[in-house]
């Protein structure tokens, strides 16, 4: 049950950044679609290693699969976001490139955090499921810090 868990709020976190990404998108290309298209396997394989991540979770096999799952969706879901906000014909008008970056970065940080409890796995797979766990709670808890350099970074006030 904690893996499904886990799992949701990870699914969750993805829906809610798509949908947020695609509020600063105006138009879509072909390529925009097929990138989209792409991202979605990746998602929608989320349950199978949450289920061996359910059934096996001492299992560092099982542990790894699972964060190589969730480097691929933020990976694919970078490339959809860095693609999208290359094109100025595809962002709504005056996106500030600081935005663009910054976004960037934060999509693709939970690579590193997931990069790591995979590596950590074999040693110790409870150090891998909190490194899993941080990664949405950073996302979904309220955090004013993230607040605070969007602002700043939509303001124009950051680089």
């Amino acid at each position: 049950m904690l893996s499904f868990l886990l799992s949701f709020v990870i699914v969750g976190v993805y829906w809610v950044a798509h949908h947020s990404m695609l509020h600063f998108v105006r138009a879509v290309d072909r390529r925009l679609l097929w990138l989209n298209l792409l991202l979605l396997p990746v998602i929608v394989i989320i349950p199978f290693p949450s289920s061996l991540l359910g059934q096996h979770p001492g299992d560092p096999l099982a542990v790894m699969i699972y964060g190589v799952n969730l480097v691929l969706v933020n990976g694919f879901g970078t490339v959809l976001w860095l693609y999208a906000t290359s094109k100025e014909a595809l962002v709504v008008p005056g996106f500030p490139r600081q935005f663009r970056r910054f976004t960037a970065m934060l999509h693709a940080a939970p690579m590193v955090v997931y990069g790591i409890a995979i590596a950590v796995a074999p040693r110790n797979v409870w150090v891998s499921f909190v490194l899993y766990a941080l990664v949405p709670s950073f996302f979904v808890l309220p955090n004013p810090w993230l607040g605070r350099r969007l602002a700043n970074v939509l303001a124009g006030t950051e680089q």
